[in-house]
């Protein structure tokens, strides 16, 4: 009897011959990994957002901040889309501003992606960073720092609206409850001004 070349066959095919004795056997363990491959492949379809109010369009909801950061009126910059943005620092003197939401990562989760959209403007001259806004992750129950996904400063001036977007270590992150946080701060002169818009924390399963 001549064997078909088992290179044409799909996997399906390679199991039905050895199962009615075609003389064609296949590795249970090969067989595993292919169908775990083929369920992850198909299991991680679907994008869903962790964050609730992502473009603070509901102004405050969701979000908690240390002062009036989540602002719909236009003050310092227009927000990218929409009327409402984050707007950090852009005081002048020496002050931190700190605005986060708290989300829990699902256990079943295949990727874990952080985004969103930045601009920064400055008052502040020279090549040092005086000023800074910082993009954390952290555990909810003991506050600590798990990750810093990005770090933005004075020297970061532009003149729109430019998009980050980080993978997370999402083995890191199954299972846990963790704030995202955005931190400024500001030395005792000349402003620097951090407007954040369309938030995306999302995770795929």
């Amino acid at each position: 009897m001549k064997l078909p070349v088992l290179s044409s066959l799909p996997l399906f095919a390679l199991v039905v011959l050895s199962a009615c004795g075609g003389g064609l056997e296949q590795d249970p363990s090969v067989v595993g990994e292919e169908i775990a491959q083929t369920e992850q492949e198909v299991g991680c379809a679907a994008t869903v957002q962790l964050l609730s109010n992502p473009g603070f369009e509901s102004g405050a909801v969701s979000w908690y901040q240390n002062a009036a950061i989540i602002d719909g009126s236009g003050a310092g910059s227009l927000a990218r889309t929409g009327s409402w943005k984050a707007f950090i620092q852009g005081y002048g003197t020496s002050r931190n501003d700190q605005l986060g939401q708290v989300v829990t990562v699902p256990s079943n989760a295949c990727t874990l992606v952080f985004r969103a959209w930045v601009k920064v403007t400055t008052t502040e001259t020279g090549g040092f960073p005086f000023d800074s806004m910082t993009v954390r992750t952290l555990d909810n129950a003991t506050s600590s720092i798990i990750e810093t996904l990005a770090t933005y400063t004075n020297l970061s001036v532009g003149t729109g609206y430019v998009l980050t977007s980080v993978s997370l270590p999402v083995a890191t992150y199954r299972g846990r409850t963790i704030r995202l946080q955005f931190d400024g701060s500001e030395d005792i002169s000349n402003a620097t001004s951090f407007f954040v818009d369309d938030v995306r924390l999302t995770y795929t399963w």
